[in-house]
């Protein structure tokens, strides 16, 4: 994106657009978790907290098993502050450096 009203210029997300489906709606998501922490690379494969390490191709072909709601939260958590000015999570973590500044004052 070069120019946006919402989202900061000059931000960089790979997508895949394929003829005959569309935007392939999981594509990049492993490297969003993986850039949030949420998960971590182990070499060729994807060190899935709590599983054995996956291939992509294994993750891709059943999302619904590592795409968790709460996986898709973090994700979600991390690409808005990556690429969204002004975001609702800017302002939550505004709002917890606030309470943690008052809280360090008052001791």
């Amino acid at each position: 994106m070069e120019k946006g009203r919402i989202t900061r210029e000059n931000s960089l997300a790979d997508t895949i657009i394929r003829y005959d489906t569309g935007l392939d709606r999981w594509y990049g998501m492993i490297d969003f978790a993986i850039e949030a922490g949420i998960w971590k690379k182990a070499g060729s494969r994807v060190n899935v907290m709590g599983e054995s390490n996956p291939y992509a191709s294994a993750i891709y072909k059943d999302t619904d098993k590592y795409f968790t709601p709460e996986i898709m939260k973090a994700i979600d958590e991390y690409v808005g502050r990556k690429f969204l000015y002004g975001s609702a999570f800017d302002d939550e973590a505004t709002e917890l450096e606030l309470e943690n500044t008052e809280q360090e004052t008052k001791e």
